[in-house]
């Protein structure tokens, strides 16, 4: 399986669940609602973009076939980081995220699928939607469904 990293601003649909491709897996550092902070993403791509073991602990890990508990957009910066995909290990830059422009997870796991068709392994570090999260608590109150599964 080949390696990526994925850095952006995300944002969650809780009212769709999403099934992860097959021959995918993709690793999360931060539950539903919860913000990665960019000393925290930083430090996780430097190591993981070079081969290297995160230096953060994962906290939880999605295969092929599993459903989250919603659907993830994602979106650039471009002001106070770049956003983008980049290829392990040796940290090559293969997508250009733009500020302004939406991204859905799975269509970014559909172009890395077809550069590399024997599966790969992304690294979300991105903010997975604290204020949709608070919405959805306010409006539905607190769901099992939307916290992640243990790594």
């Amino acid at each position: 399986m080949d390696v990526y990293v994925l850095s952006a601003h995300g944002s969650v649909n809780f009212g769709v669940k999403y099934t992860v491709p097959a021959n995918c897996s993709v690793v999360f550092y931060t539950k539903f609602g919860v913000p990665l902070s960019n000393s925290e993403a930083l430090k996780i791509q430097t190591a993981v973009a070079r081969g290297l073991p995160s230096p953060v602990r994962a906290v939880a890990l999605y295969n092929g076939g599993a459903q989250m508990p919603g659907t993830i957009t994602v979106t650039g910066d471009n002001h106070i980081f770049y956003s983008g995909v980049v290829e392990a290990p040796d940290a090559t830059v293969i997508k250009v995220l733009y500020a302004g422009t939406d991204y859905t997870l799975d269509s970014i796991l559909q172009e890395l699928l077809a550069r590399s068709p024997g599966g790969v392994t992304v690294h979300y570090l991105a903010c997975l939607g604290a204020e949709e999260y608070a919405r959805w608590v306010a409006e539905n109150g607190p769901a099992e469904s939307a916290e992640l599964e243990p790594a």
